[in-house]
């Protein structure tokens, strides 16, 4: 699944030492779209058009997402030892439930949401726009990703990329490039 817990989606994050190089590590979390879209879902929900309780789905997303272990303590030591992080997803406005409940906001800002970018993961465009935006070279970044096909895309524009399988092989994998990690 992803970093955060069990559920329907993931959070992307990009880590960026200051001034070194960008790092994202995933999260796993979800959120809801605004009112019209929820609006829209609730009317369309069933193909068939039957009535679904909205409010219970809700509960039931916000209920599956914590953090998966060691993912709050390796963005804690990011944190404490300089690396400003950003989101990297392609998470509709449903982040913000996400937010809600993890505080993600307390590591990273929720800068690359390809609900507000218009464009995707692995679009190669997405990672020009994190470029641009971050206004550094892509070889002074570390894309982190639990989809190959996310981290194939960041090394092709020239990123570091890391496959994220556990918190632990993380660290080791963020060590051997040189991130610095005192806790």
């Amino acid at each position: 699944m992803g970093m955060a817990a069990m559920g329907m989606g993931f959070i992307f994050y990009c880590l960026r030492p200051k001034p070194n190089p960008v790092t994202q590590v995933r999260s796993f979390a979800i959120a809801f779209p605004d009112y019209y879209i929820l609006v829209e879902l609730a009317q369309k929900f069933f193909k068939d058009g039957r009535p679904f309780d909205l409010e219970g789905l809700k509960s039931c997303m916000r209920s599956a997402y914590t953090y998966i272990e060691g993912v709050e303590e390796l963005l804690i030591d990011l944190k404490n030892n300089g690396y400003e992080m950003h989101t990297s997803t392609n998470y509709p406005i449903w982040y913000e439930i996400i937010e809600e409940k993890l505080k993600l906001s307390s590591y990273l800002s929720w800068t690359f949401c390809s609900c507000t970018m218009g464009k995707r993961k692995p679009d190669p465009d997405f990672y020009m726009d994190m470029l641009k935006h971050l206004k550094v070279e892509p070889t002074s970044c570390i894309f982190i990703d639990d989809r190959m096909k996310n981290v194939e895309a960041a090394l092709h524009a020239g990123f570091n990329g890391i496959h994220f399988k556990t918190a632990h092989s993380l660290r080791k994998d963020l060590s051997d490039l040189g991130v610095i990690l005192q806790t």
